[in-house]
């Protein structure tokens, strides 16, 4: 095996351990006010400024950070509030890490579980949220949607709905679109060269 293929698999393992780390925090809620201890501490990962903040990319940021501890291997998720900057990031940096939503729907590329997932909120103009892929869901033709797990957002999907519980959940989502949301692409750091 190779340097380049030793280090492939090592970031592979660090996205499955951020998986691992987003399922054990299924059923996770805030207090309606973006608070709560374990939101703290998702908060925590990205500032110790980040206080009563829309939680959703600290939640995945904090699922990277946990992996890294375990495995040693350096984070490539920016710890960032920002949910847009692991996206510019990783178009400016590491092009070949990001899949375009089209390329999951008419080309053939398949993000691996853990992958970032990132949408443009259609509703708030420049707003964004951010999830980890669980798995792919598919039928007869290929790709269709995905299960996800999601922090900040209601049980039935809405991000961010402020004065509302929020939690982290798994959840069922197409790749055609989502009520409020435009899939914009993944970020499957197991692709970084």
């Amino acid at each position: 095996m190779s340097a380049a293929e030793g280090s492939i698999n090592m970031i592979a393992e660090l996205q499955s351990i951020a998986l691992s780390c987003a399922r054990g925090q299924i059923g996770v809620q805030d207090s309606g006010l973006n608070d709560g201890p374990e939101i703290r501490g998702y908060n925590a990962a990205v500032s110790a400024l980040a206080v009563r903040i829309p939680w959703g990319a600290c939640f995945v940021a904090w699922c990277y950070a946990e992996a890294a501890k375990v495995t040693g291997v350096p984070n490539p998720h920016p710890p960032s509030s920002y949910r847009r900057e692991a996206w510019l990031d990783a178009r400016r940096r590491m092009r070949h890490t990001v899949i375009l939503a089209d390329e999951v729907l008419h080309g053939g590329q398949e993000p691996s579980p853990g992958s970032l997932i990132v949408w443009e909120s259609s509703s708030y103009l420049g707003e964004e949220h951010v999830g980890l892929l669980d798995e792919l869901t598919r039928d007869s033709l290929g790709p269709v949607g995905m299960m996800t797990i999601e922090g900040n957002v209601t049980a039935d999907g809405v991000p961010n709905k402020f004065a509302a519980v929020c939690g982290v959940h798994r959840l069922r989502r197409s790749l055609f679109g989502n009520p409020g949301l435009t899939l914009l692409g993944f970020i499957d750091y197991s692709r970084a060269k």
